[in-house]
């Protein structure tokens, strides 16, 4: 909802999560979903700003994006609607800062996506987190985090001036551009399941801290921390109470998909080991 004072067009979405019933977005890294401008940069992002059409009238994305700039990260934050969908590749963990949040790991070395090739293509077949599908578009909140502009990231490699692929064009946003804000949309409307559900998590005490420790066939030793996971046990001893509420809000499923996601550490070790191999 542009302020009718504005001489330029930006694009603005006013939250309705008291509305909404499904899913969710991911955080990042303890910060919101829709970043604030006064927060440290989310993972990613050099340097977003809010798209307008005088702006950013000449900026259009690059033909035959990929996600090569999701190369040096080894874990992104997930959408509880992704649980699903990532259980059979991905481990999905939580982070070890409050509030507890979701991320899927994507290596077992820090800097290392273990899913991306050489020419920033994502492994065919494999499922691609809409973390990293939405860049280099973002939300960011106003003060009282009630309303939201589409931000592009202006340092990305993926944006360029000119091109096939405008954000604008005689003023009006494009198709790429409308796509792009009802995906953040979408994206930012799953934020307040997600919230719900880790932080009730959290307060039943189910989490707990964990490492990684795998040794290579080459004989390397590696150890990856600073995550937490649901304890089997205590969530079993939860009360039949809480089981029935948590089934009719939708999140035993999440915690199911959690738990055996985690079978999916030795397919890392499988291919971090593979990878040393091709290197060698």
């Amino acid at each position: 909802m542009a302020d009718k004072n504005q001489k330029v067009k930006t694009l603005k979405y006013k939250d309705s999560a008291e509305e909404s019933d499904g899913g969710a977005a991911a955080q990042e890294y303890g910060a919101p979903a829709a970043q604030s401008p006064t927060t440290d940069g989310p993972l990613f992002y050099g340097k977003p700003e809010p798209l307008n059409s005088e702006q950013h009238s000449d900026l259009g994305i690059k033909v035959g994006s990929n996600y090569g700039f999701s190369r040096t990260s080894n874990s992104v934050p997930l959408n509880a609607v992704e649980f699903g969908l990532t259980v059979r590749h991905y481990p999905i963990v939580f982070t070890s800062a409050d509030p507890a949040l979701p991320v899927v790991v994507l290596g077992l070395r820090s800097g290392q996506n273990m899913f991306v090739g050489d020419d920033g293509d994502w492994e065919s077949s494999i499922y691609v987190p809409a973390y990293i599908r939405r860049y280099p578009f973002i939300f960011m909140s106003n003060s009282d985090g009630l309303q939201f502009t589409l931000c592009v990231d202006a340092e990305s490699d993926l944006v360029e001036k000119g091109g096939e692929r405008g954000l604008f064009k005689d003023g009006e946003a494009t198709e790429l551009t409308n796509r792009a804000l009802e995906f953040c949309q979408a994206f930012q409307a799953q934020h307040e399941y997600t919230r719900q559900f880790a932080e009730a998590v959290s307060e039943h005490g189910l989490l707990s801290p964990r490492a990684a420790e795998v040794t290579l066939k080459s004989g390397e030793k590696l150890a990856l921390g600073g995550f937490r996971i649901i304890d089997e046990g205590k969530f079993n001893a939860l009360s039949s109470e809480i089981f029935l509420e948590w089934r009719q809000l939708g999140w035993l499923h999440l915690v199911y998909s959690h738990l055996m996601s985690l079978s999916n550490w030795a397919g890392l070790v499988d291919r971090t080991t593979a990878s040393e191999s091709y290197a060698s």
